[in-house]
């Protein structure tokens, strides 16, 4: 039988089992994405500024209504990605990335179908509507994060919108209280 070192055996123990969740940011798992080099749930406002500000034209964009946090609008060309005209980048009330939309051309159809195959090699698909002719929509999910992929008919762009589910269910949650407050507003018009 070999001698058990308690103090090692312990420190083993908690590098193993602790550290990978103490590592971890709050509101982020192990599987959060990180488009563009920045991780939603932990990047921080200040820092992807910064960063971004080094490759390319970023411009604050006012306060955005489904996270009460800040925007940064990041100009595309200069981030690395063919064909991307512009990222937004959305943050919550305490400065946390929750979303980034990114814009792209769209060309003649066929960049959907690219950047579909390589998020689809990578994300699990949930849902996929791609008509011969009309709105092209797929969404991927990883973890609690949500990959969607818009391409409407008759326009010349596209987005790829990376956010995490809070997001998605303020977004959901601002969109039904709109949309009552719109039908109360026009019912009172008759």
């Amino acid at each position: 039988m070999y001698p058990i070192n308690l103090s090692s055996f312990v420190r083993v123990v908690f590098m193993l089992i602790l550290l990978p969740a103490v590592a971890l940011a709050e509101g982020q798992t192990a599987t959060s994405l990180s488009p563009l080099g920045y991780t939603l749930g932990s990047a921080q406002r200040a820092d992807v500024e910064n960063s971004l500000r080094r490759k390319a034209d970023v411009r604050p964009k006012g306060t955005n209504r489904y996270s009460s946090g800040p925007m940064l609008l990041a100009e595309g060309a200069e981030l690395g990605v063919e064909g991307l005209l512009s990222a937004l980048f959305i943050f919550d009330s305490h400065e946390t990335l929750v979303a980034v939309q990114l814009t792209l051309n769209k060309g003649f159809g066929e960049e959907f179908d690219r950047t579909y195959a390589r998020l689809a090699a990578k994300y699990p698909l949930v849902k996929k509507t791609v008509p011969f002719v009309g709105n092209k929509y797929a969404r991927f999910e990883k973890g609690t994060d949500i990959i969607e992929l818009n391409a409407p008919h008759l326009n010349f762009a596209m987005t790829v919108t990376y956010m995490t589910r809070g997001f998605e269910q303020n977004y959901i949650k601002v969109s039904r209280q709109d949309a009552r407050e719109k039908e109360k507003h026009e019912g009172s018009q008759f």
